[in-house]
């Protein structure tokens, strides 16, 4: 796994269970490396003040990344949301953040992380990784 995937998957899988921890409800975000070498957090407004629609979100935050790494002002960069999948047709479907990664050094899969927020805490299962 190249540095930079490892640097980002590391920082966004512990921001993300921070935020799960804090509010028990997840917000999309995104996470880049600068020409420093650095990881920087990034967190969106919806560009509709009133409306809370995470789709919105990640399309600003895909926006504003995708225009920033083609004009190499950063290395790579992350984008963080929640998914509903179904491994199985007859089996309910669960909720993961999922952490997707753009690397020019290497093609990453992208990371799912699994979780179920039981009262007041959250529990994570095994997290995985799937294929482009």
């Amino acid at each position: 796994m190249h540095t930079y995937t490892k640097d980002l998957l590391e920082h966004c899988e512990e921001y993300a269970k921070e935020l799960l921890k804090e509010t028990l409800d997840f917000y999309p975000f995104g996470s880049f490396i600068s020409k420093a070498e650095q990881v920087h957090p990034l967190e969106l407004e919806p560009e509709d003040k009133n409306s809370t629609k995470n789709g919105q979100v990640v399309e600003s935050l895909l926006k504003y990344l995708t225009t920033e790494y083609e004009q190499k002002e950063v290395l790579a960069y992350a984008t963080v949301y929640e998914v509903n999948y179904q491994l199985e047709q007859d089996e309910p479907a669960s909720q993961a953040f999922a952490i997707d990664i753009t690397n020019s050094e290497s093609e990453e899969p992208i990371f799912y992380f699994p979780y179920q927020v039981k009262g007041t805490s959250v529990v994570y299962q095994e997290p995985f990784a799937v294929k482009r």
